[in-house]
């Protein structure tokens, strides 16, 4: 185990296989804009199971393929609101359940689940990647 410092200065954990990041393991991510992410790292991409903290607070917690939200996953907002739904390359697909922090559960497009995602993160795109 060790920590790899790479461009453009961000923190790696993980286990390395001579000068290289070892393949298929799980890893621990230190963004320079303060994001994190810990899960499984294959083909030096975030792959399979993992969780993101964003830097508005929110975190995804779900599947990833090649570096993108895939298949299922939950947003954990942090006003308290809870995400769940079906994710197609970092992009919400199909209906996704909503509960706010009231506990009021509603069901909604992914559409205008996305655009309300995109409101509220100070980014203008609310892309896994765009760290």
């Amino acid at each position: 185990m060790g920590i790899l410092y790479s461009f453009p200065n961000e923190m790696i954990e993980c286990r390395f296989d001579g000068w290289k990041i070892a393949d298929n393991q799980n890893v621990k991510i230190l963004f320079t804009n303060g994001e994190y992410y810990e899960g499984h790292f294959r083909n030096n991409l975030r792959n399979d199971h993992g969780t993101h903290y964003y830097e508005n607070g929110d975190v995804y917690d779900g599947l990833w393929s090649d570096d993108k939200r895939s298949k299922s996953g939950r947003i954990k907002q942090v006003d308290g609101g809870d995400m769940q739904g079906k994710f197609i390359k970092d992009k919400l697909d199909g209906d996704v359940q909503y509960t706010d922090s009231n506990g009021n559960t509603f069901t909604s497009e992914a559409e205008k689940a996305e655009q309300n995602l995109k409101k509220r993160s100070k980014k203008s795109d609310f892309s896994a990647t765009d760290n």
